[in-house]
């Protein structure tokens, strides 16, 4: 959840609001896989030692891909949704 704990979906999808940064790492890093578009989250998913697919579309990969534990980026603009869930079902069994 951002700062504002505001839900764009009126709260629908199970969520996780906290402003300690290591709560939140805490409680990323007892997660299977992390995905995020290119955010300071993302990284601090990387950081918690979480497999993170990356999500992205103005930023370059290349440049600031999450690194580690599997880590990968994905080029939402070049990459189709039905390759993307093929990579999410990937890192899971990997799990």
């Amino acid at each position: 959840m951002p700062v504002e704990n505001v839900s764009q979906i009126n709260f629908k999808a199970p969520h996780f609001y906290s402003k300690d940064v290591r709560e939140i790492a805490a409680f990323i890093a007892n997660t299977a896989i992390f995905i995020g578009a290119d955010s300071g989250i993302m990284h601090l998913a990387c950081a918690s030692q979480t497999t993170v697919l990356g999500l992205f579309h103005v930023t370059k990969p290349e440049r600031y891909e999450p690194y580690g534990n599997g880590s990968q980026p994905i080029n939402t603009s070049t990459t189709s949704l039905e390759s993307m869930i093929n990579m999410i079902k990937d890192k899971l069994n990997q799990s």
